[in-house]
Formats: C-alpha cells, structure tokens, sequence
C-alpha cells in the first residue's frame, strides 16, 4: 500500500468512475461502477475523514476514445480550476484517458499547473513531481496503446463476422428484430421478422406497382395509424431509407456510413458521411424483399434523385439553438436557382410544419429579434456588473485573506490542544470543552470563506458572461465570420430558443385598401434560454 503523506478533507476530493473495455463484458455499466466506487468508498474509509459531496462524484456512462467524447470527465477537468479542488480519485490512471499523445498531454499540463494530486488505491501520483509524472504518462501510454491494439482485433472479428452473413449492427432494421442462431458451436446474430414487416412490403408495392412517391407514402402511412420508426411522424427520409436498404433483399452491409477523420485550420474533426462503396454480403435472414422489386425500386429512386449539395459546411447559424415549440429542431431553408442565385429570402421552418402548424419566419426578421433579446439581456448584467465597485473587490480580497489566515490560526490551535491533552497538561473535561468550541469556529471559518469564494467566482463568472453576451450580439451581422463560427459564439451566450407563430390566415373579403385577399400574419414569438 502506498505510504499516505497528505491530509485531505472530503470537499477537496473529486471522484471519477468509468466502464472500459477491459473489464467484464458480461458486466452492465452500473454493476461496474457500483464495483469501482465499492474499491474507492473503502480507500476513503481508511484515508478521508467524512464523506464525499454527491457533487463531487462524478459517473462517466456515456464514455468515448477522447476527452471531449466524455461529459463528465470534461465537467470533473472544469472542476480542477478552482484551487479549492486538490485531487481526483479513480480505481487506476487509465480510466481518465486512454486517448492519443494529445489527450495525454493536455490532461498533464492541467493537473501539473492546477497542481491536482492524482489518488488510486495502490498509489498517489504528484503530477509537479518528476518522477511520479513519468510514471503517470507511462500509465496513460500503455492505456492507449491497448486500446489501439483491441480496436484493431475487433475491427477483424466484425468484418469476418459480417462477411459470414451476421447481422452485428446494435439496432435491427425497421421490420426486423435481432436474435441468435446456432451455428454449429457458435451463437451468430440475425435478424427475423416482425409484424411490421408487413408495412415494408407496403412501401415497396406502393413505390412499385402504384407508382407513389416517398412523400405520398408517408402521409399514407399517417393516415393509416402506422406508428413511424423514430418521431411521431412518417417523413419521405424514413421512407427512402427503407427503400434503399439491402437487408429487405436478404443482404447484410458494413460500412455503410465509415467514419472519416480530416484536418482543418489544426483540428481534427470527425464526420460519417454515407459511403457507395460498401461491403455487402448474403445475410442469413429471411429475404423479405425479391430481387427484382428490390432492383426496380433502386432505379425508380435513382430517377428521382435529387440534386447532390457538395457545400457540406454549416449554413444554419442558429443549428443546434432554435426549436420549434413542438420540439423538433428548426432549419434554414435557402430558395436558389439552378445556377446557384438566390430567388427569395431564407427562411426558417420547422420539418413537421405540417402537424405542429407554427408558421415559417425570414431569417432576417427573427435574426433582428435574436439580437434585441440579446442586447437587453447584456444591457442588464452590465448594469449588475457595475454594482461591484473597485473599492467592493478590494475589500472582498482583504476578507479572503483574512479568514485563510485565520482559519490557519484554528487549525493550529487544535493541534496544539491535542499536543497539550497527549502530554498529560490539561484534564480532560477542559481538553473537551475547548476542542469543542474550536470544532465549532473552524466551521464557522470554513463556512465564511467558502461564501467569500462563491461570491468572487460568481464576478468572474458575471464578467465571462458579459463577454459571451457581446460577442453573440456583434456576430449576428459580422460578414467576416463564417458560419461555424458564428454558430460557435451564439451557443457560447445562448442555450436554447423556442419559437411559436400561428399560420398566415388567407383573408375572405376586402381589406383597408379595398383589395381582395390578401394574408394575416401573426408575429413571431420567441422564448431564450440563455446560458448563465
């Protein structure tokens, strides 16, 4: 066991619990992780007086390759800032990276000048020290070199599998459910048929004998009652991707959407774009579709195809920001000719338009709205921000300084209490009565500088805001910025927004003017959460 040489106290502990794919397959993720904080709740029993903070444990069940595939973990890093936190606990180093030398570099050079002590059961790294951060990096190093190593055999064992017509996907295809054969010794997946198989045959004869097209399909299926595969509704996507699927023609694909990794502007970035060239073998299921109603099907699609976008770059500046009020995230719908001119205005529009009923907005009407918000919300912190005067913060430090030291002074004298009581100097119901009341002020000490903390971080954390709220107003209308990053900086400032807005009503009868016709058109609601 290591030798223990640093005392911490609960609150300064961070805990963090992760499933690999070293451990037991059979196991579920919460068995694992109940296991792990079984080895770490004992450690914390020998070495931690009181107990951890629900806070400050923090459980990874979404876990990927990197840092920035692992919530959590970036959560536990963003704790490691306050010089409150002096260490994280795990069951051994690898379960917070096994990424590549660019993970492991940044995970060092944070714990290393944040100087966040790393604790397992078997040892204690001191990142500042020379000798504990190589063996630190050794440990991540090894990590990631058995991570590669086992992504490599199991990429073999799939593609073998696949190629012997095993159906190794996580979801079965809409009509199917998963299950296992023997094959001789061994349990292979498959697929088999379900009642919805049915509504596929459907789709294909409606495509083929009666020449529907897939957007008719799906209000079909609608009217029907059929329930749809994802959502509440059948769209023409959902319809064609069931049309293009070789496992209705007893086939078994692999690679269909290969993850591609590219460099640009010095970042890495991952996409899985659909890929023609995939491998395709005889599946073992039942084949539910013939080959020549397959076959037609493809060639009626492939007539109708629709003209390929080869700008794959973000043009939605509010993606991942602007919802519908019935749920469904928003997009920018942009009218261009064939030659790639604009013939009308973008607009935003919700894809279930036609259940929700909230009518579509110009872009550059709701973009003028989104920026008054944004603007009024600044206008305010700035006025709390300017609250805080310069003679209030110089105070707030002189108070922070005060109470360390005196909550250092208190911690002295208990040790000194305990020092006079070993000796023999002082009667025991006195020791008690002091150590007591020095309990008691160390307490009270602690409680006071944790509010002096809080307070001066919610400042800096007033200003960070006041920042992200000035560079979301000034790029709405910046045409240097591309896209991306105007996307980038709204998130930074914006958590979410809501939008509403009743459908134009025709007019019936004559208006002001004495004209016929003509369109009443509520303005449009929003609703933002900004992110403070």
């Amino acid at each position: 066991m290591y030798n223990y040489y640093e005392k911490f106290r609960p609150e300064e502990i961070l805990v963090y619990m992760r499933k690999s794919r070293s451990d037991d397959p059979t196991m579920s993720v919460e068995d694992v992780l109940a296991k792990h904080w079984s080895i770490l709740s004992d450690w914390l029993a020998q070495n931690v007086d009181g107990s951890i903070p629900d806070e400050n444990i923090y459980r990874e069940i979404v876990s990927g390759e990197t840092l920035d595939g692992r919530p959590e973990v970036l959560k536990l890093l963003k704790r490691v800032e306050d010089p409150r936190i002096k260490a994280i606990l795990v069951v051994e180093v690898q379960r917070l990276s096994r990424g590549d030398l660019e993970d492991c570099g940044r995970l060092i050079k944070l714990l290393r000048y944040t100087n966040t002590k790393v604790i397992t059961p078997q040892k204690i790294y001191d990142i500042e020290d020379e000798y504990d951060r190589d063996a630190f990096e050794r440990e991540l190093k090894r990590g990631n070199e058995y991570l590669e190593y086992f992504k490599k055999i199991q990429n073999r064992g799939r593609l073998q599998s696949v190629a012997a017509g095993n159906y190794i996907g996580s979801i079965p295809p809409y009509g199917f459910d998963k299950t296992f054969v023997m094959d001789g010794k061994r349990k292979c997946p498959t697929l088999t048929l379900n009642d919805d198989s049915k509504v596929v045959v459907m789709i294909f004869d409606l495509l083929t004998k009666k020449k529907t097209g897939p957007v008719n399909i799906a209000h079909r299926l609608d009217m029907m009652g059929i329930k749809a595969p994802r959502g509440s509704h059948w769209t023409h996507q959902t319809v064609r991707d069931i049309l293009r699927n070789p496992h209705y023609n007893g086939k078994v694909v692999w690679y269909r959407k290969k993850t591609i990794k590219t460099v640009e502007d010095m970042e890495v970035h991952v996409s899985r774009p659909r890929n023609n060239d995939y491998l395709c073998y005889d599946g073992k299921q039942p084949k539910l579709i013939p080959d020549d109603v397959f076959q037609e099907a493809q060639e009626i699609l492939n007539a109708h195809a629709t003209r390929e976008n080869h700008n794959k770059g973000l043009r939605n500046i509010l993606s991942g920001i602007l919802y519908c009020e019935c749920g469904r995230s928003m997009n920018m719908r942009n009218f261009l000719q064939p030659d790639g001119s604009k013939y009308s205005s973008a607009r935003f529009q919700c894809p279930d338009q036609a259940y929700c009923n909230n009518g579509s907005v110009l872009a550059d009407d709701l973009l003028r709205i989104i920026y008054t918000a944004i603007c009024e919300e600044l206008n305010r912190y700035e006025i709390k921000a300017n609250e805080n005067t310069t003679q209030k913060e110089s105070s707030k430090e002189n108070t922070i300084s005060l109470l360390a030291k005196q909550l250092e002074a208190l911690e002295k004298k208990r040790i000194s209490l305990w020092d006079k009581y070993t000796d023999e100097s002082m009667p025991r119901d006195v020791f008690e009565t002091l150590k007591d009341k020095c309990e008691k002020d160390i307490a009270e000490s602690k409680k006071a500088l944790d509010e002096a903390y809080r307070t001066d971080t919610i400042r800096v954390n007033l200003d960070a805001t006041i920042f992200s709220f000035k560079q979301a107003a000034t790029c709405i209308y910046d045409d240097t910025l591309s896209p991306e990053e105007k996307n980038r900086l709204l998130k930074a400032a914006i958590k979410k927004i809501t939008y509403s807005r009743p459908r134009p009503v025709r007019n019936k009868g004559k208006n002001l003017k004495g004209v016929h016709g003509g369109w009443t058109c509520a303005d449009p609601q929003i609703t933002i959460e900004f992110n403070v």
